[in-house]
C-alpha cells in the first residue's frame, strides 16, 4: 500500500486514504507529506456471487468464519492501536517539522486511523474529515466502457498457473462449504462495471480476509 510515502515541503501533511501537512511557510523550511493506508480493519460478510444464492462467506468454508466484532469496512480495535502505535513511533522517530496537519477521507476506517494516528503522535492538530483530497477530478469512462475493457483484459491475459495454485491453496485450507469446491470455478466479470466474480472473487476476498484477521490479533 502508501504507507510512508514522504517528501519534503514545508511543515508536515499526514492524509490516510488520507494526507498529512502544514501550512505552507516562507521558503526554506523543511517540510514533510505523509501518505498512508487505514487500519487493519473487517471484511464484508455477504457479497460473494460466485454461486448464485450464496452470498455469504460461510457458504464457501468448512468451518464458519469468525467475526471482527465490528461493522464492514470499520477499523478493529487492534487496528486502532496500530495506527496508534505507528503515530507514535513518527513521534519517537520520524522527526516531523511542525506545524502538523491531518486530512482524512470521510469512511470510518480512514478517519479513526487519522485520530489514533493523532493520538500516537501526541500533535494538538485537528483531524480534517473531508473527500476532496480523495476523489478523482477527472471524468471516468461510462460503465459500459469499463466492462468491455475488463473483458479485452481478461481474454488477452489468460490466468497464469500462479493464479490457479494459489486459489487452489486457499481452497485447501478454507474447504468449499455449501459451494462445493468453489475453487474449479472459472473467474469470470459480473455486473455493469466488470466486478470479479467466481473463484477469483472467492480466493480474493479470503486472502484480504486472512490478513486483515492476522491484522486484528485473531487466529488465522
Amino acid at each position: 500500500g502508501e504507507c510512508a510515502m514522504a517528501f519534503h515541503m514545508f511543515g508536515s501533511l499526514l492524509t490516510f486514504g488520507s494526507i498529512l501537512f502544514s501550512d505552507w511557510p516562507a521558503a526554506n523550511v523543511s517540510s514533510s507529506v505523509l501518505v498512508m493506508r487505514h487500519c487493519p480493519r473487517s471484511t464484508p460478510e455477504n457479497d460473494l456471487v460466485a454461486v448464485p444464492g450464496l452470498t455469504h462467506g460461510n457458504n464457501y468454508s468448512d468451518r464458519p468464519w469468525p467475526e471482527f466484532g465490528v461493522p464492514a469496512y470499520f477499523c478493529t480495535p487492534r487496528g486502532e492501536a496500530l495506527s496508534e502505535a505507528a503515530g507514535k513511533w513518527f513521534r519517537d522517530n520520524g522527526e516531523l517539522p511542525s506545524p502538523v496537519r491531518i486530512f482524512a477521507d470521510t469512511c470510518q476506517r480512514d478517519y479513526a486511523s487519522a485520530v489514533k494516528f493523532a493520538s500516537g503522535l501526541g500533535t494538538t492538530a485537528d483531524v480534517v474529515n473531508a473527500s476532496f483530497p480523495f476523489r478523482p477530478r477527472c471524468s471516468l469512462p461510462a460503465r459500459d466502457e469499463l466492462l468491455a475493457a475488463r473483458k479485452e483484459q481478461l481474454s488477452q491475459n489468460p490466468q497464469p498457473p500462479e493464479v490457479t495454485a494459489a486459489i487452489a491453496r486457499i481452497f485447501q485450507a478454507t474447504g468449499g462449504g455449501a459451494a462445493g469446491n468453489w475453487s474449479a470455478l472459472p473467474c469470470a466479470l459480473t455486473g455493469d462495471r466488470g466486478g470479479a466474480a467466481g473463484s477469483c472473487q472467492v480466493a480474493s476476498q479470503f486472502a484480504e480476509r486472512f490478513m486483515m484477521q492476522l491484522g486484528a490479533g485473531m487466529e488465522v
